[in-house]
């Protein structure tokens, strides 16, 4: 297929779940650069339009009323543990959310764009090439794999993007680097893996990179990562130094005590030389990332 690039033609593009962590910045950088409209479930901001995933006439309704060129799927539930207590009930967020959307793409013929995770490899031999079998671990893993599976069944026209360990600013202080800054800050110890492996994505970075795909009308799937390999625990070290932290309240512990209701990925993390060979962005390394994490942490002035 002839890879065509987007220059000054602006996309009419939904993000549904834009107020999640990363559709919150999907909207911020899209919004520079094209006709962008979210949608929330639970938390209202930007004046988003409200849409349940489990509702196909909403998702109609929404879907039909915007006439998206493009539609980021970022609607879902990313808590590893809760999917593995309550598989049913995230199935029909994650799983079937993500088929009633299809459902309705395949009427207006939108591109579909997927974020997936390095959880659907069972983290014995990372990091992983786009095209490694996937084999998940846990019940969050498998619900992505088969949303992807999903994807590639019924759609031509998509981007399945797996990324891993997103870190940055968030209004709700939820993902790993904000936890850590506020449990320190604090003076609290914080028990971090020392042999779980990953490669930390800088979240805006992500984001660049996700727009770039889009304009560049890439199709299939992408590793969008970080350029390093490492340690949980060595991750959040240089973060306490960037943060100017106290780096001895970060306590190493193996997996298995970090974590009891769930087995992750120990040896994970995403290959990222295919998207890095084709785009112009480039995907930064962990400290890159985070000292521009740092700076848009200071100007979110949630420094407490």
């Amino acid at each position: 297929m002839e890879v065509r690039k987007i220059d000054d033609m602006k996309l009419r593009i939904l993000i549904v779940g834009a107020s999640g962590f990363i559709g919150y910045h999907i909207f911020e950088e899209f919004s520079k650069h094209h006709q962008v409209a979210g949608t929330f479930y639970s938390h209202s901001t930007n004046n988003f339009i409200y849409l349940d995933v489990k509702d196909k006439m909403e998702i109609n309704e929404v879907l039909t009323s915007f006439s998206p060129d493009v539609i980021i799927y970022t609607a879902y539930n990313p808590n590893v543990e809760y999917c593995e207590t309550h598989p049913d009930e995230t199935w029909e967020v994650n799983v079937k959310g993500t088929a009633n959307i299809i459902e309705v793409i395949k009427k207006i013929g939108a591109k579909f764009i997927f974020f997936s995770s390095d959880y659907i490899f069972d983290g014995k031999e990372g990091p992983y090439l786009e095209e490694d079998r996937p084999n998940p671990i846990n019940v969050y893993g498998r619900q992505k794999l088969e949303s992807e599976e999903l994807i590639r069944e019924n759609l031509m026209d998509y981007l399945i993007i797996r990324t891993t360990v997103v870190f940055g600013w968030e209004r709700n202080g939820k993902n790993f680097i904000m936890q850590m800054i506020y449990s320190l800050r604090s003076g609290e110890k914080m028990k971090v893996p020392e042999d779980q492996f990953g490669t930390p994505t800088y979240v805006k970075n992500l984001c660049i990179a996700t727009r770039e795909l889009i304009e560049k009308e890439k199709v299939g799937i992408y590793h969008i990562a970080g350029k390093d390999l490492i340690s949980r625990y060595n991750f959040a070290r240089i973060a306490a130094k960037v943060f100017a932290l106290d780096e001895n309240l970060l306590i190493p512990v193996s997996s298995s005590e970090f974590r009891e209701k769930v087995t992750i990925p120990i040896n994970a993390g995403l290959k990222i030389e295919k998207a890095q060979n084709e785009l112009e962005t480039d995907l930064l390394e962990v400290k890159e990332g985070l000292e521009l994490a740092k700076k848009d942490i200071e100007v979110g002035n949630i420094q407490k």
